[in-house]
């Protein structure tokens, strides 16, 4: 016999907008880290006295998992529950940048910058899914859309404006 569940109960106004924060905050960290490590790389180099060839070790470590387990976490949330498989992707990816920061040997950054790309891969796998169509079902579909689209969209193109912004405000361009 199977155990019949009855389905969740509505979500409030609410209830729906703080959700739909935390998976856009959700998201826009993950979409920045590739920004900062990037610019981070030359200090990175120095502090851990990474050769320059294996400096391209700190992104790939990221890149391989992310890119090999997004589709693959996009099935698993459907088989064991998006929110469930978001949530743990983004307590992975949390830990595991903590971890790169206390990092202190340039194996334990590559082996945090991999946790981080699992991490990534679980979150992003499923953050359109749940933003746009399944976790807040009562709101139109396009105000739902907008919010994750504009997170991704400022993340990937607001870093380098602030930073030409930055430097034409303090005379350096």
């Amino acid at each position: 016999m199977s155990a019949q569940t009855s389905p969740p109960p509505p979500m409030t106004m609410r209830e729906r907008w703080i959700a739909l924060f935390v998976l856009c905050t959700g998201m826009l960290m993950i979409i920045l880290d590739g920004t900062i490590v990037n610019v981070a790389l030359p200090s990175i180099q120095e502090d851990l006295a990474f050769e320059q060839s294996d400096l391209a070790w700190v992104v790939n470590a990221y890149l391989i998992p992310f890119g090999g387990l997004l589709l693959l976490a996009g099935r698993l949330g459907d088989l064991a529950g998006r929110r469930r498989i978001f949530s743990t992707g983004l307590i992975v990816f949390i830990v595991a940048s903590l971890a790169c920061g206390l990092a202190a040997s340039q194996e334990m950054l590559i082996g945090a910058r991999f946790l981080q790309g699992v991490g990534g891969a679980m979150t992003s796998g499923i953050f359109l899914f749940l933003a746009g169509l399944g976790h807040i079902r009562d709101m139109r579909r396009e105000k739902n859309f907008a919010p994750g689209n504009t997170v991704i969209m400022l993340s990937d193109f607001g870093v380098p404006i602030s930073l030409v912004v930055l430097l034409i405000s303090t005379g350096a361009l």
